[in-house]
């Protein structure tokens, strides 16, 4: 019995603060990532960009960082989900990804550029 206990004991350790796959299904590869400041008409605003690769696509993506201290996403491997994906035309679109961190904290980025 207290085999059994501390075999539980593991695999919930183990599996704890792991992304369900089935949830997040896209990897996203963070090549780099800084900080901007951009003036907008209320004000300047913070934006974390990132330079990514989806699907074998480099991708610039962006999102707003509430105020307070600028951060930088660490590069790496991130899970991450398809939450919007509009093709209004053949030759344009707009997609934002939803990526979950390590702290099953999740943070929203819209695709701002691509490259090849």
């Amino acid at each position: 019995m207290k085999n059994r206990a501390a075999l539980f004991l593991l695999l919930t350790a183990t599996c704890w603060g792991q992304v369900d796959v089935t949830q997040y299904p896209t990897t996203v590869h963070v090549s780099s990532s800084h900080w901007v400041v951009e003036q907008t008409s209320i004000g300047p605003r913070g934006y974390q960009k990132l330079n990514v690769i989806i699907d074998r696509k480099k991708l610039e993506c962006k999102a707003e960082v509430p105020s307070g201290r600028p951060t930088l996403m660490a590069l790496g491997e991130y899970r991450a989900k398809l939450v919007e994906d509009v093709h209004k035309h053949s030759y344009e679109s707009i997609q934002t990804y939803e990526f979950r961190l390590a702290d099953n904290v999740t943070r929203r980025f819209t695709v701002t550029g691509q490259s090849e």
